[in-house]
Order: C-alpha cells, then structure tokens, then sequence
C-alpha cells in the first residue's frame, strides 16, 4: 500500500479517494483518530490523477484570492442563540435554499460521528449551526455536489479552509452556482479524540442526546463554554473549556492534526468566496456594536461573494464595514498556523494508554514516567533509531517516556536542521533543551526514572568528558536509574585516568538495573564495576516492524533491485568490492552513506535493496529485521564486539569480514539466510526476554542503597567545599574594597574619579 503524498502535510480532504477512477483508493484511520489516503497498488493504474488533484501537492495552482473587504454582521436573537457567534452561516444558508439551492455543512449522526451532510430543508439548518472542534469528512459529499453542480443547483460549501481546497481541487471546474464559504480554523482534532473524551468524562454515546461546544449560557466571549444533554435527563450539563480535558488538548494544540501546524491556507489569500469566524479584536474599531449575543467578521474574497453578501445583507440583524487588518490581527489563523505543543507526540503516543484527562495534565504539566538520555542527535542512523525503539517499547510497557534534549556543547549549534533534528521532531518526544544544572533539577522534578541507553553510552572516548550525565549522575537519590541495552563498544573498558575511573565505578553502583548489548560487557560490569548485568537485544529489535515499514513508505527513493551500500569508513578497496558485487548481480550500486538521504530513506534503502553491505553495526540489524542478504565488513575501529556479539548468536558469524579481500570468492559469505524458519524465531524469543526484562527494570520498586547514601553524601560535602569557597572569596573582596576603591562622583556638569586608599580620598578631574 502506498499514499499519495506525506502524512504531515495530508489534510485528510479525501479528494484523491473521489477523482480516483479505478477505486484504488480508501481512506484509512491512523492510530491518532485521523484519516489518510491508502493506495492498492494492485488496482493502482499509476494514472496520477490523485496526486494532479491533491490541493496540497498542487497548491500553487488553485485559484486564491486577497480578502477584499471586511464586514461585522450579527443575526436575529433567536439564531445567534444557537449559533457561536453571530450566526452567518444561518443567513446564508437560508438564502441558498430559498432560492431552490443546496446546502453542504458538518453534523454529528446519531453515533456522534462528524460528517458533512447535504440538506435543502430549512427545517434541518438546526444541526449544522454552532463550532464543532473535530474534523469532519466532507469528502463523502463531493461527488454528489459535483452532480447538483453539473444539473445547474446552487450549492452553499460550508468547511475548514482544506476542505474547500479539497473539493474545489476534485471539482476542478469553476461552477458559477456554488459558493463556498470556509470558518477561521485553529485547526482540528480527530473523532477519535472526541469519542474518546464522551467516553470517559460525559456518557456513553448512546446515552448522550446533544453536545455544543459554543453555548451562550454567560454570552459571548472568548471564555468558552461547553453543554451537553442526555436522553434520560432534562436539565442542561455545562462545562468552562478550561475544565474540560478536550478542550485543553485542543487549546493548547497537543491534539491538532500534524498537517494543521504547517497549514499553507492559514494567510490572507483564500480558497473561498467568503470567509466567516468569530469578530476577535472588534474592540479596536469604534465603529462596531456588540451587545454580548454573538458578532461575527464576515471576509469577501471574491466578486462572487462580495454580490453574495449584498443580495442578503437585509436580512442581518447588524451590519457594519470594519477594516480587514483588524480582523486579521484578532485571529491568528489568518496569518499562521498554531505550532504543535511539545508534548504533541508524547500525547498521541500515549493516547490508547491512559485516560484522555491524565494524558493531557502529564502533557501539560510536561510530566513523564521516564527519561532516556543517549545519542540521538549524533549525525547517525543508527542512534536517532535506537532511540525511538526505546522510546517506543516503552510507551508499549504502558509508561510514558521522554527523550532527553541533551546535547554535547559544541555541537549545538552546528547539528541544527541536521538529519537527527529532523527525525526528531517528527518521531521523538523530547524533553526542552537540558544545558545547566537547573535545567537536570528540573527534569527531576518532573521524572520519576532515568534510563541511559542505548548505543556506546559506555563507550569512555565517546562520554570522557560526560560521563556523569551518560551514567545518570544528574539523577536524584529517589529516582530509579536504568541502563538498557548499553554498549561499551569494543570487549574491554579503556579508560586510563584513575580518578575518572573510580568516579564511574561510583555511577555504576548507584545504577539500579544494568543491561548490555554486547556479551562482553556482562564481564566488564562483574569484573571492574561490581555490577550484574543481563544482555539483551538492541532496542532496534524490540518493537514492530511495520512502525520502520511505515517510516520507509515516506521515503520518495526508489531501491530496488540495487544492491545497496552503507559503509562508513570508505577507502580504495571498499570501492574495488563495489565493482566486484556488481559484476556478480549484475546490478547497481547506491552508496547511501553519503549525506542527503533521510532516516526514511535510509530505512527504504534497506527494506527495498536486493543485497546490503555495511560497516553499520545498526545497518546490520536493520538488514536482519528487513529479511535482506547482507555482508559485514567489521570495522575495528568503531568496535568489532558489536558485531560478532549478535551474529554468534545467530549463527551467522560467516556474514562478516575483517578485511574486503575476503569477499572475493567466498560462497559461504553470499549464501542464503534462513530467515523464515530459523532467525527470525531466534530473534523473537532473544526479544521476548528482552522485552521482559525491560518490564521488570520498569515496574520494580526503587530501592535507596547504601551506595547511593555514600554517593549524595560525597554530592553534599563538595558542594558545602565550594560554597565555603565562594564565601572566602567573597569576604577577602569585601576587605579589599574597604581598603581600595575608585568610584565616580558628579558635581553639576563636571564628573570626578575618587579614589580612596587606606581611607585618604584622592580626587581627579576626569577627561570628557
């Protein structure tokens, strides 16, 4: 299965699923609630009309217009009384079916599901009136406007600025009789959410015989107000948004569709002819008139809607001209999107875990159960993955997690929009930036267990001057600390400074579970740290492959039938191999080593190559979760324990090399991989402990140790000695400024030096 164009930037319209002509396309429900194009490659005719007709991948073609003028407008009473503001919608939509049209808005079924419906009742107005903070699938009414459209029917379009792109991008033809109309948009949860939030905070569905998101009870105003009714009661519920966990997701944009944060409508040049909200910021011009039942701002993008408003503006109860910058700077969608709250991903990580109210405070307060630190920002494949499989695996155990925003100081400003950054922000949950001591007091403050790992976190060269970051130093006595799958690199720990050592050998005891990645490092732990250790597998190996399945299917590359290469430490033979095995598959070779390939690309490359070779020790593993023949070419350098730990396991230790001259005639090295009936199994049970033994890290009780005593006590007596010092230095300042100082003295227009010695005061005439 494939999709038409990246998941950050779909909008969910469904206008690729309409224009589709041989049905290959169905809108499919991702795991936070929101719908997304899927392609059957089977029925797939590679036409490419969905990706011609995408509003998004053909945005610079649709035909935009620059709000021209601007209006304050409210309606009688008694529709403003069950509208959200001054009722607009209500006006022109009775105008539509008056004259024998149609009109097409967003309502709830009886299930509470939010769909656009088509209605030329005036009588059934009542359910599309009022804010509606979820998305709504308009897509299922295109085609059936396109057939009133074509019978000569006027038809009144009621969305989100997307959903106007996205019929307008399906329709393609410029229909004189349809109007659309699109609301100011904050952007949009999924039914999902909302269902979620029925559930578990107001009543069963079934139960629950209306909900508005917008009520009047203590009018108009931005302190909204929420209701609800049920079935088997008559009184009115009423909820203030800041009390409802719903409402403060949404607020707080922890909920928001990944494509609302990087919306291209949300700026003056509109899809529609009239663009209608709330009139925030009307206090700025005199002019306007609000007497707390609901004013509305009215935008007219076009002459069609411009003549659309004069052919109903009698039937306003109030209408004013105001000026178009003031309705702009009183609504920010009119001039950018709203970015993604930090904790967004944390939030729909978590959103199948735990309830909706305790999801959105931990997000909110910025609370999380654990806190990873490790390399995920390190200009390598490998570890911006093993950092989300940890992530991952254990947002699965039922914990929430956080990845910790800590960089070493020089790179900071040189890995900005680096391949990691961008990785990051699209898959990891990272705490803020952690640079001072306050900024790791804090994380405790909001933490309850620390975890390093995985990757070389043990590794002395790579933490030499860290090491009491990468070995949880910074962690509070109280709190649990975690080494998960952490690798030492190569089979010995080379550390030759005495006074380093026994400070590590300090930050290993108070570690309360140890696991390694390498075998070799429960011998290293036993032997110089005194500390059992359990092996188990790279993180990399402990969640589903269909998350790095879905990673790659972002990836626009196409590798197959090549034979793929990821070798990092390049040099004159490496380059005469590649020859080699091209002759001997007569395939190509791409070197994704080189820069510009993304993580998705990268995980593409391997997935879809039909042979690998690699010094990558995450390369290695990638090519055996992928199923692929691969070859190893060991390098020492960077660790050759890293490799032969996990292919003795397996058996396969014939996969890797010491040099390139082994590659050459060598069948045992290029034979087949039982991956179906043998490694795969092996994999899984060595997950399977793996995975348990994590669990059991997690949810053991801390328990405070003798060591950890001994270590705070060490903590607290170096700080007393340094604050000891500082007060000393500051006495011996204070003497010498009573016997030595020099300060300025003003006396009219003249400015004097004193300097004052032994209590003799000196004046000088200074120099202008």
């Amino acid at each position: 299965m494939g999709n038409v164009t990246e998941c950050t930037n779909c909008t969910g319209c469904g206008a690729c699923l309409c224009v589709c002509p041989v049905d290959a396309i169905s809108m499919k429900e991702s795991e936070s609630g929101f719908l997304y194009p899927e392609i059957d490659e089977q029925k797939c005719t590679d036409c490419g009309l969905c990706k011609a007709r995408c509003p998004i991948l053909s945005y610079d073609s649709l035909i935009k217009s620059e709000c021209r003028l601007c209006y304050a407008a409210s309606a009688s009473d008694e529709i403003r009384k069950n509208s959200s503001s001054g009722g607009v919608f209500s006006v022109l939509a009775e105008q539509i079916i008056k004259q024998h049209g149609y009109v097409c808005a967003a309502a709830f079924d009886e299930n509470f599901i939010l769909e656009h419906k088509i209605t030329n009742d005036l009588n059934e107005l009542g359910k599309f009136r009022g804010s509606k903070y979820l998305q709504s699938k308009a897509y299922v009414t295109y085609i059936q406007i396109e057939k009133l459209l074509k019978d000569k029917k006027k038809v009144l379009f009621v969305g989100t600025p997307c959903q106007v792109a996205g019929l307008k991008a399906f329709l393609k033809t410029d229909y004189e009789t349809l109007f659309s109309v699109d609301i100011i948009c904050h952007g949009v949860p999924s039914n999902k959410i909302f269902l979620k939030y029925l559930q578990e905070e107001i009543s069963d569905v079934s139960n629950l015989k209306s909900f508005n998101f917008r009520d009047k009870k203590d009018c108009w105003n931005s302190e909204l107000i929420l209701s609800y009714e049920l079935k088997n009661k008559d009184e009115k519920n009423y909820i203030k948004a800041k009390k409802s966990s719903y409402m403060c997701a949404f607020l707080q944009n922890l909920s928001l569709r990944k494509s609302c944060n990087s919306c291209p409508f949300t700026n003056t040049h509109r899809v529609s002819d009239i663009t209608i909200g709330d009139f925030w910021g009307y206090k700025k011009d005199k002019r306007l008139k609000n007497d707390s039942k609901g004013l509305s701002v009215i935008l007219l993008n076009s002459e069609k809607g411009t003549a659309f408003l004069s052919e109903v503006q009698a039937n306003f109860n109030y209408i004013q001209k105001s000026n178009t910058k003031i309705a702009i700077n009183g609504n920010i969608p009119l001039r950018m999107p709203f970015a993604a709250h930090k904790n967004s991903v944390q939030f729909f990580n978590n959103l199948d875990k735990m309830s909706l109210i305790e999801n959105v405070k931990n997000c909110i307060d910025d609370r999380s159960d654990c806190a990873v630190i490790n390399f995920w920002w390190s200009l390598n494949y490998g570890a911006a993955l093993t950092a989300y499989a940890l992530q991952e695996v254990i947002n699965d155990l039922g914990k929430t997690c956080k990845i910790i925003d800590y960089k070493l100081p020089w790179v900071i400003n040189l890995y900005k929009n680096s391949i990691s950054e961008n990785f990051a922000q699209k898959y990891l949950n990272l705490t803020g930036p952690c640079i001072t001591d306050e900024d790791f007091a804090e994380l405790n403050r909001k933490t309850e267990i620390f975890i390093t790992g995985s990757d070389q976190v043990f590794r002395y060269k790579y933490i030499k001057y860290f090491f009491d970051k990468y070995l949880l130093g910074f962690a509070n006595i109280d709190k649990k600390k975690i080494a998960a799958a952490g690798s030492f690199g190569i089979d010995c720990f080379e550390c030759e400074n005495e006074q380093d050592l026994d400070k590590i050998k300090q930050y290993f005891s108070s570690l309360d579970y140890v696991s390694v990645r390498e075998k070799s490092g429960v011998s290293i732990c036993r032997q110089l740290f005194n500390k059992n250790a359990e092996w188990i597998l790279d993180p990399v190996f402990l969640i589903d492959r269909n998350k790095y399945e879905q990673m790659a299917a972002a990836s626009k590359m196409n590798f197959n039938e090549k034979i793929v290469s990821y070798v990092l430490d390049e040099n004159i033979e490496i380059n005469k191999a590649y020859k080699y095995l091209q002759k001997k598959y007569d395939k190509d070779i791409v070197n994704i080593a080189k820069s510009g390939f993304s993580v998705e690309d990268w995980l593409c490359s391997i997935k879809n190559c039909d042979f690998f070779i690699t010094d990558s020790y995450h390369g290695m593993c990638f090519a055996l979760i992928f199923n692929k023949p691969f070859v190893c070419i060991v390098n020492k350098s960077r660790g050759k324990e890293r490799f032969f730990s996990l292919l003795s396991y397996l058996n396969l230790e014939n996969k890797a090399v010491d040099s390139v001259d082994e590659l050459y005639d060598n069948d045992e090295l290029f034979a087949d991989i039982d991956y179906e009936h043998k490694i795969n199994n092996q994999i899984s049970e060595f997950k399977d402990m793996s995975v348990n033994w994590l669990k059991k890290a997690l949810y053991s009780p801390k328990e405070v140790t003798k060591d950890d005593l001994i270590m705070k006590m060490n903590e607290l007596n170096n700080e007393i000695i340094t604050l000891k010092s500082e007060i000393d230095l500051m006495h011996k300042s204070n003497f010498l400024n009573k016997i030595f100082s020099v300060k300025k003295h003003r006396s009219g227009n003249t400015t004097h030096k004193v300097v004052c010695f032994l209590g003799i005061k000196i004046k000088f005439k200074s120099k202008r």
